[in-house]
């Protein structure tokens, strides 16, 4: 019945096409199957791969620490790097057949920089000051504040047609999600209004190696490993290794690496929570034994800053080991009376009141219940109640990024333990806390990471548990000799089955 499937599907594709695509891909998702996300509403890992499938760039890293053409003909850069020309593919065409156009790049580069609606894109383009269209409707003009070397990075946002968010001059009109699934990447939806099945695109300038592909949405890691390893061509995301190591040496299973880099904080509101207090902060820091909470079949290399304890950019002033002793007399140093086997207390206009740490936390992810309750263990030995929130990863998500909470465990992710700008600079892509410093910008503009970090320990409102690594994608039968991108695709248009 699959093969029957997968020929239809070939039959529909144009003769150049069917040349190079053949199969079915099935893809586990751990997330809900996302609704039809844009690269300006994506946000969860489930949503970024959705957008890699549907959409494409201007440009695009090529594996290789350089970029490379992709909707762009010719990339040049004019008035002494102060403005990038764009010369848009005559091939270039959306998924509808309809030719993209300088306005459809003006559109999306004008929602991008201002932060529209996720935010991922307003740091990188900061420095645009304005996008002009040519006369001849396929050339753009990006004008420039500051003179730069390389337009790659500025031209790595995914292109979303003319109007699909709503008009651009009229906000009332405007919505977070997309009027359609329209883009110009290597797939396509093979029914409107269904983002569980896509088709290769015909009209991609990189046509795919892989007719179809599938979203299976499952729950959970394990299930999804599960089904990994009882069908025949299927990828997941994200396994935990000792998932990861049991599907490859049971079952035969290739595992495509695409290291991830998370690091590990709990991020506070010094207003709302304890952790305000600079010595309560520094009592929960002796309380608690950072390598407890990575255990080893996580990958996980515990420390105290999001780089690994040996770097040359680790803060030295953090200690990773617990001192319940320190922690008590810091916890009484706070105003706080410290009685064995109770929780610390003070009497507050003739009450007593508990010293509590209210704490949100992903109640979808098992790990991160097994680090919430080895805190509230260690905490409740030196005296601090922690009382877990836990809510759903999509709601946290919101919460977080509203900053309505008093404290919340979250990660921040990152490509490797060097790559530290995307990190922590202001409104990066992978700054899920929407902070912002001036000085960790400067230092990463220096080239300074040992500054950049040193500052954002000090002005980060958050304590670093560590930093922690997960593997990749696994599967049967598929070959993937990229695995990269926000979502862990990159060039999908080079996968293939076996």
């Amino acid at each position: 019945m699959r093969h029957l499937v997968v020929l239809s599907c070939l039959l529909a594709l144009p003769a150049a096409a069917q040349q190079r695509t053949f199969g079915t891909l099935v893809l586990v998702e751990t997330e809900p199957v996302p609704g039809g996300a844009s690269p300006l509403s994506a946000r969860t890992p489930a949503e970024w791969r959705f957008v890699e499938l549907i959409y494409a760039p201007l440009m695009a890293p090529d594996g290789a620490g350089g970029y490379e053409n992709v909707l762009a003909a010719k990339v040049s850069l004019e008035d002494g790097g102060q403005a990038v020309r764009i010369t848009l593919r005559d091939d270039a065409r959306w998924s509808n057949e309809r030719e993209i156009t300088a306005l459809d790049v003006a559109y999306t580069y004008e929602l991008a920089r201002t932060g529209k609606w996720n935010g991922v894109f307003q740091h990188t383009l900061a420095n645009v000051s304005g996008v002009e269209k040519g006369s001849d409707g396929f050339g753009v003009t990006l004008r420039l504040r500051a003179p730069i070397t390389s337009a790659g990075p500025l031209l790595a946002v995914p292109l979303i047609p003319n109007g699909l968010h709503g008009p651009l001059n009229d906000e009332a009109r405007q919505r977070p999600l997309p009027l359609a699934t329209i883009g110009a990447g290597p797939f396509k939806l093979m029914n409107e209004g269904d983002s569980s099945r896509f088709v290769a695109s015909a009209t991609s300038v990189r046509p795919p190696k892989i007719s179809e592909i599938r979203v299976l949405s499952v729950g959970s890691r394990a299930i999804a490993a599960d089904v990994v390893r009882l069908m025949g061509d299927a990828v997941t995301f994200e396994l935990a290794r000792p998932d990861a190591a049991i599907a490859a040496a049971e079952f035969g299973v290739r595992r495509l690496d695409a290291p991830r880099t998370r690091v590990e904080v709990i991020a506070f509101d010094p207003k709302a929570s304890p952790l305000g207090d600079p010595a309560i902060r520094a009592a929960f820091g002796a309380a608690i034994d950072r390598s407890e909470l990575f255990a080893s079949g996580e990958g996980g290399r515990a420390g105290a800053a999001p780089v690994s304890r040996r770097s040359a950019i680790y803060p030295k002033d953090l200690a990773p080991v617990r001192n319940a002793d320190a922690a008590r007399a810091g916890i009484a140093s706070a105003g706080w009376t410290v009685v064995p086997g109770a929780f610390a207390h003070r009497d507050v206009n003739g009450s007593k009141l508990q010293l509590e740490l209210p704490l949100l936390f992903d109640g979808d992810d098992p790990e991160a219940l097994r680090r919430v309750a080895v805190l509230a263990a260690r905490l409740k030995e030196v005296g601090i109640e922690l009382a877990p929130d836990p809510r759903p990863r999509l709601e946290l998500l919101d919460r977080v990024r509203s900053r309505q909470f008093p404290a919340a465990l979250v990660s921040l992710e990152g490509g490797t333990d060097d790559s530290m700008p995307g990190l922590l600079r202001t409104g990066g892509a992978l700054n899920v806390l929407g902070w912002s410093s001036g000085e960790v910008d400067g230092a990463i503009d220096r080239g300074d990471l040992a500054a950049a970090v040193r500052a954002a320990v000090d002005a980060f409102p958050a304590l670093f548990l560590g930093v922690r690594a997960d593997v990749g994608a696994v599967g049967k039968n598929v070959t993937a000799p990229a695995v990269l991108g926000k979502g862990g695709f990159a060039r999908i248009d080079r996968w293939q089955i076996r």
